[in-house]
């Protein structure tokens, strides 16, 4: 079952409001500096990889690590902050399956503001494996890096990306965890989902889940 189209005025006013919260996490920055660092949520499970016009690719939720960094713009390009954290499973014809790390065999670009990444490869590279189909798999405490810019006016420093990939994500892991389930729901929506074009809800949770994080992160503020 994929997600509905708004069809009422109480759906889209929480979309709206879903608007209003990732507006307030984008602060203002010098133009063309480093958009924010991201988390990405966990998927319990591989994903699958959808070929189409010689690409195969899929979407994955993701979150906001910085709030005083602005969104990333639509196809800012990402890499995955340590190794180890993001499997890709390449299987055969024989269905024999080969895994292996992620990280540069794999592009990441930000699609919908920082609540969805897309995990994309060349259909060639799959066959050039050996196989015939690929899928993806994200653990936990897995964090995202914007691909830096040589001319960058303002590009990340290593305390920020210290900090927002280790006590920040670690946090947002609690949150999460804590979370009522919605993160689990999360999980089992994009799953749903990424065989047909997703609607507001999903980035919805996302954003809500986010302002948790905040929450805690920020008491009292």
């Amino acid at each position: 079952m994929a997600d509905r189209p708004f069809s009422d005025r109480k759906s889209l006013g929480r979309f709206i409001v879903g608007v209003v919260l990732l507006a307030g996490l984008v602060t203002a920055s010098p133009a063309g500096a480093a958009p924010q660092i991201l988390g990405l949520l966990a998927t319990g499970g591989p994903v699958d990889l959808t070929c189409e016009d010689g690409r195969c690719a899929a979407e994955f939720s993701s979150f906001c690590l910085q709030r005083e960094r602005r969104g990333p713009g639509y196809l800012a390009a990402y890499k995955i902050a340590s190794s180890g954290g993001v499997t890709l499973t390449i299987a055969s014809p024989e269905r024999e399956a080969i895994s292996m790390p992620a990280g540069g065999l794999v592009s990441i670009e930000a699609v919908r503001g920082y609540t969805v990444v897309r995990l994309s490869m060349p259909a060639a590279r799959i066959a050039a494996f050996g196989g015939v189909s690929a899928s993806v798999t994200v653990g936990e405490h897995v964090s995202l890096v914007p691909v830096a810019d040589a001319g960058d006016p303002d590009p990340l420093t290593d305390n920020e990306t210290t900090q927002a990939t280790g006590p920040h994500r670690q946090l947002a892991d609690d949150v999460f965890r804590a979370s009522d389930g919605m993160a689990e729901a999360a999980r089992t929506i994009r799953r749903m989902v990424n065989s047909a074009p997703p609607y507001g809800r999903l980035d919805e949770l996302m954003v809500d889940l986010n302002r948790r994080y905040w929450d805690r992160l920020t008491p009292g503020s």
